[in-house]
């Protein structure tokens, strides 16, 4: 420590590096040598170093003046330091994509060898060797063996894998994720692709490997959990993708959580989409409507409900169901509860309305249709309280009525001489009021039915009340039965007094328009059935009087030429045939010359004569 010394003073300080010639203090203070420099960053001097120590690759130090390899520190998690001495110039590196690097990542033996003067001899430099161990973080930013697993992520910078399962749940499905990796080394996870759910390998896990498909009962879109299918909806397919792949609930069914969970109550109507068995109950899921119809609720009043029944069934007529009933909302037909005498019900009811007019309303009847007076529900369950109709020939005016006495006859009253309605008919059952006879008929007291007039006669006014108010028709006219006003007799019939068909006019006579009688047909002139008018006959014929078709001239005479209308018999109209002809023209029109070799006398009927007597 002073000029002239034979032997050196001491070892180099901590954290200082005396290469030769130094002089410091033994502290390590720089006394009047510029040889004598603090240990560099990245390195580190224990006491008596002549060169500076590099700190390990995979680790570093930024300060000056480190005296041991405690000072040399891994580098951080995350970050890798690829050479000796890193610290100096040089930070760590950002770990690469698809890698973590966590600290420490191994241990290392680090040796050195120091040049130091040993006390108290001096005698020479010796070179003791030190080996030390020491923890160190990465040397590279791709490790091999901390490669990203599967199930996992690394971005850069990563120090330890972050598990692929944003949005892990438990369920019922051994943990689903909303993302996976099914790749190792990645710095990013994928999202769940539509129609499936990423699972994890084993419950709690905390990653998942693979896409598979979407659950039943739920949907999955990108990226998400199964999503159970919403209340009210259904679906036994996988690998849906969202809401609408998804079924309404059936009529007669709950449903939730993607499942037909069962029967709709009994007393309870779900037409569509209902979400619990009793909708519309205390504490239940409420009603639900569409507009006015209900389509999830109590079941409505008028009807009743059977367990899983599509739709409301009415409650029969007779019984009705209103909402004040202690039985009320009804679950079965033997729920609706009967109409009291005097009352009627039709199917659907909610209540009794006074019995209408026309009918009478006993109450409850029995299959044999006698009136019960039990009506209580377990007794009577099928027999109905009903509204019995007036029978036809009777009326019934006024409401509520319980007796078939209320039914009036209508028409005169035979009993009370009451002829106030005669001429009225009551036609059909449940009459309320009298109807006037109608034209072409009469009504017979407490006889439903009106009478048409008989066949032969007709009534042009309402309110005849006996046959004998029918006029008879007059000749030239027609009357079916039931007749208001008199038919004119067509051309070709006939129609006396009091027809209720006409006639056809007979042969010989023909018969015009409005005709009470056939007239005979003129000689000259023939009739056929059903003639309009007489037809004349034609050359060749002749007719007498009410011929029904012409005669033809006979056999060796022919048409008259002399003649041309008024062929009213057979001298007038047919002439001989002269000598030397014969008559054998069919129509009776000309005469034929004689044949060769014959002779024709004259009146002679063929061209080859033999018998004078026969053939002229």
């Amino acid at each position: 420590a002073s000029p002239g010394i034979g032997l050196p003073s001491g070892l180099c300080g901590a954290g200082f590096i005396c290469p030769t010639a130094s002089c410091t203090s033994p502290t390590g203070q720089r006394l009047d040598s510029p040889s004598t420099v603090p240990c560099p960053r990245g390195y580190f001097c224990p006491a008596g170093s002549s060169r500076a120590s590099a700190c390990p690759a995979g680790t570093y130090n930024t300060n000056p003046n480190a005296s041991s390899l405690d000072n040399c520190v891994p580098c951080p998690s995350g970050t890798y330091c690829n050479f000796e001495g890193s610290g100096a110039t040089d930070q760590p590196v950002t770990c690469s994509a698809g890698y973590y690097c966590q600290v420490p990542s191994t241990t290392k033996t680090v040796v050195s060898i120091l040049a130091a003067l040993n006390p108290p001899s001096w005698g020479g430099i010796a070179t003791p060797a030190t080996t030390l161990t020491k923890q160190i973080g990465h040397v590279t930013g791709s490790p091999p063996t901390f490669r990203c697993p599967r199930g996992f992520k690394c971005p850069a910078g990563t120090p330890a894998p972050l598990e692929c399962c944003h949005g892990a749940t438990p369920d019922s499905f051994n943990f689903s994720c909303a993302e996976y990796q099914p790749d190792a080394g990645k710095a990013d996870c994928v999202l769940c692709p539509a129609g499936f759910r990423c699972a994890q390998p084993q419950e709690g896990a905390g990653y998942a490997l693979a896409a598979i498909p979407c659950p039943k009962n739920h949907y999955c879109p990108k990226g998400s959990l199964p999503i159970p299918c919403m209340p009210g909806t259904y679906t036994s397919f996988t690998n849906l993708t969202s809401q609408s792949g998804c079924f309404v609930c059936p009529a007669g069914k709950w449903c939730d959580n993607g499942v037909v969970m069962g029967a709709c109550t009994r007393g309870y109507i779900c037409l569509r989409g209902s979400v619990c068995s009793t909708p519309g109950a205390a504490g239940a899921c409420p009603a639900v409507r569409d507009g006015t119809q209900l389509l999830n609720g109590q079941c409505p009043v008028g009807a009743y409900c059977p367990e899983e029944t599509e739709r409301p069934l009415l409650c029969p007529a007779g019984t009705h169901m209103a909402a004040t009933s202690p039985l009320y909302p009804a679950a079965a037909v033997c729920d609706c509860v009967h109409c009291a005498p005097r009352t009627w019900c039709e199917a659907g009811s909610a209540g009794e309305a006074p019995c209408p007019t026309g009918f009478y309303c006993p109450g409850a009847l029995t299959a044999s249709g006698q009136l019960t007076n039990n009506i209580s529900l377990a007794s009577t369950c099928g027999i109905y309280s009903v509204a019995m109709p007036c029978r036809p020939g009777t009326f019934q005016p006024t409401l509520s009525q319980s007796a078939s006495s209320a039914c009036l006859p209508c028409g005169d009253n035979l009993v009370s001489g009451d002829d106030t309605y005669r001429g009225y008919h009551c036609p059909s059952y449940n009459t309320s009021t009298q109807e006037l006879c109608p034209a072409g008929h009469f009504c017979l007291p407490s006889l439903g039915p009106a009478v048409p007039c008989p066949g032969g006669t007709y009534r042009d006014t309402p309110g005849a009340y006996s046959s004998g108010d029918c006029a008879e028709c007059w000749g030239g006219t027609f009357c079916p039965n039931g007749t208001i006003f008199p038919r004119f007799c067509p051309a070709g019939f006939y129609c006396p007094p009091g027809t209720p068909t006409p006639q056809v006019c007979p042969g010989g006579f023909y018969c015009q328009s409005n005709t009470s009688a056939p007239v005979v047909c003129p000689a000259g002139t023939y009739c056929p059935f059903g003639s309009t008018v007489p037809g004349t006959c034609l050359p060749g014929t002749w007719c007498y009087t009410g011929s029904t078709i012409p005669t033809l001239c006979p056999g060796g005479t022919y048409s008259n030429p002399n003649v041309t209308m008024n062929r009213t018999s057979i001298d007038i109209s047919c002439a001989p045939c002269p000598r030397g002809k014969y008559g054998g023209d069919p129509s009776r029109l000309f005469c034929d010359a004689c044949w060769a070799g014959y002779v024709c006398m004259g009146n002679t009927t063929r061209g080859d004569p033999t018998n004078i007597t026969l053939h002229r």
